[in-house]
């Protein structure tokens, strides 16, 4: 069961480290917070007409989103580790 909640930390914590590395929008001039809320992980950035002549935009997701799934992950992995140590299970 430790295991398990060493795994889930880790997995939060990469997820964390790569949506930070693929994230865009960062402005110097504004604080952490605020360029939380400003950045986004952009999976297209193109505008174009597909063959049925509909506008395709630009796909995006703000980085709050996968910032706070880490966050939750990192969070109940340490909370399953210190159950399991509690009851003495590895």
């Amino acid at each position: 069961m430790k295991n398990k909640g060493v795994i889930i930390i880790l997995v939060g914590l990469g997820i964390l480290f790569i949506s930070f590395f693929f994230s865009s929008g960062y402005h110097a001039g504004l604080n952490i917070i605020g360029n939380i809320f400003r950045m986004e992980i952009v999976f297209r950035d193109t505008y174009s007409i597909d063959a049925a002549g509909n506008l395709i935009s630009r796909i995006a997701i703000p980085l709050k989103y996968p910032l706070s799934f880490s966050g939750l992950l990192i969070l109940s992995g340490t909370g399953i580790v210190l159950v399991a140590k509690n009851k003495g299970t590895n």
